[in-house]
């Protein structure tokens, strides 16, 4: 018999669909105005709250056409589409990047641990923030 000796972590992880028609600069900001005083009620204040958020978007990969979401997807044809990838397909259709993030609530840091366990959404002509779903 095996036993298992630490602790069991009873972790989460959120991902995010982020699509934008600005870039570098101007999303930076973007999400600065969104996120800047974000979470209001949290015992901690966490100045580069924003900051985090527009690093991890920028480290994931960009999906900026039809093509690259087939790839992403390992998809072999685009008869492998479903209804699920509808609204992406939409998003690349009026310009946006596409890209996917997830957070963590056992990495440690705070932010991930907020983001993880809150209920984003967000959406306008530039930029769209949803969460999709976590485990």
């Amino acid at each position: 018999m095996k036993i298992r000796s630490g602790f069991v972590s009873n972790s989460s992880s959120s991902s995010f669909l982020v699509a934008h028609r600005i870039h570098g600069k101007d999303l930076e900001q973007k999400i600065k105005k969104i996120f800047g005083e974000w979470p209001k009620d949290y015992p901690i204040k966490l100045p580069d709250f924003s900051k985090h958020i527009y690093d991890t978007i920028r480290n994931e990969d960009e999906i900026k056409t039809r093509d690259d979401y087939a790839e992403y997807e390992g998809y072999d044809s685009y008869e492998d589409w479903d209804d699920g990838d509808e609204e992406i397909l939409d998003l690349l259709d009026k310009g946006f990047t596409v890209r996917f993030c997830s957070f963590s609530d056992d990495g440690g840091e705070p932010e991930d641990y907020i983001l993880c366990n809150s209920d984003i959404h967000y959406s306008d002509h530039e930029l769209v923030l949803k969460q999709e779903g976590g485990y």
